[in-house]
């Protein structure tokens, strides 16, 4: 069928105009406040498939496990004979806060800050080089320096800490992300967030964009783990995953958040510290993002694995911790015995 010339002209003038004011139609829906629908998450930029790339993996063999039993053995030590500090990296939502309370509770000499976070103290850690962590020890009685920045510097000495973490699957760790950054949102009479998959979906797309604080993007961990080399490697995510990776072995702990209990137990017993469990805030605690994912499961599931698939790098990361804990378990265990939880 053909069309007149000045019929073609009309017909494409109309579908100019239909695009405009869908394109305004979205921008009034973010200015109201109204969300997209999951599928509406559009991130090219981040999005990485499961499909096309494999986790990057720490060999976990003999000579492995020998090198990591006795690197925690001297950090151990050489931390009860005040030769060492503890250093938490600080993975946010992922439990950095709970391990502050936990030491704060037994004894040690944290910052007194709430989640044991600063700043301008925190600086030498992150940018600083080994005359200025010298200025920090000089100026400073703490037993634990916690980092909620990017991982240290390569000027920073390795041999001076004992390094240890928590990694959290990515999936309740966005959702406890955007619980912390929406304080305000409304419940249900089930403490379900409502329009949830809508809400969720929002915050998915703002955080991979950049557009909400920093600590909402994709594969968080990942990058905080890199530390200042990721500025150097840009987006090759690939260098970024693996040096994520292989920085995993300097840790004595990576304590998987779901086993948090667990770990806090474990290093009492290492440490010899007193058991000192801390209290779960009672709003916008784990068990709040639990509620939420466990709606999701069950209501927009497909949600949940764009979720994954954009911050698969983390989700990688997580597997690592998961088996790079039971075997820091099993060394614990060689020392100390069996461990009561």
């Amino acid at each position: 069928m053909q069309c007149s010339r000045a019929v073609c002209i009309g017909l494409g003038v109309c579908i100019l105009l239909a695009c405009l004011h869908r394109s305004w139609s979205n921008q009034r829906m973010f200015i109201r406040g109204r969300v997209p629908a999951s599928s509406d998450v559009q991130s090219p930029q981040h999005r990485v498939s499961a499909e096309s790339q494999a986790c990057a993996k720490i060999r976990i063999d003999e000579d492995f496990v020998s090198t990591l039993r006795q690197r925690m053995l001297d950090g151990r030590t050489a931390f009860l004979r005040g030769e060492k500090r503890l250093y938490v990296q600080h993975q946010h939502k992922c439990g950095g806060s709970t391990l502050c309370r936990f030491f704060r509770g037994s004894g040690l000499r944290v910052p007194t800050v709430r989640n044991c976070n600063g700043d301008s103290w925190m600086w030498p850690l992150v940018h600083g080089t080994r005359k200025d962590l010298q200025t920090l020890y000089q100026n400073t009685s703490l037993d634990v320096l916690f980092n909620e920045w990017e991982f240290f510097s390569q000027d920073v000495p390795e041999d001076e800490f004992v390094f240890i973490t928590s990694a959290r699957d990515p999936v309740p760790r966005m959702i406890s992300s955007m619980l912390q950054t929406w304080q305000d949102l409304p419940l249900d009479d089930d403490g379900i967030v409502r329009n949830l998959s809508h809400t969720f979906a929002d915050f998915l797309h703002h955080g991979i964009d950049g557009n909400t604080p920093l600590d909402a993007p994709a594969n968080l961990q990942t990058l905080n783990l890199a530390g200042e080399r990721w500025e150097e490697y840009g987006k090759d995510w690939q260098k970024l995953h693996r040096l994520a990776i292989d920085r995993l072995k300097l840790f004595t702990f990576t304590i998987p958040t779901e086993s948090l209990s667990e770990g806090l137990a474990y290093m009492c017993a290492f440490f010899g510290l007193k058991i000192a469990m801390p209290k779960n805030k009672e709003k916008w605690n784990a068990r709040g993002a639990s509620k939420q994912l466990e709606f999701l499961q069950q209501h927009d599931p497909g949600l949940l694995e764009k979720t994954r698939k954009v911050n698969y790098y983390d989700y990688c990361l997580h597997l690592q911790a998961l088996e790079l804990w039971e075997v820091q378990k099993r060394i614990v265990e060689e020392k100390v015995g069996q461990v009561v939880l």
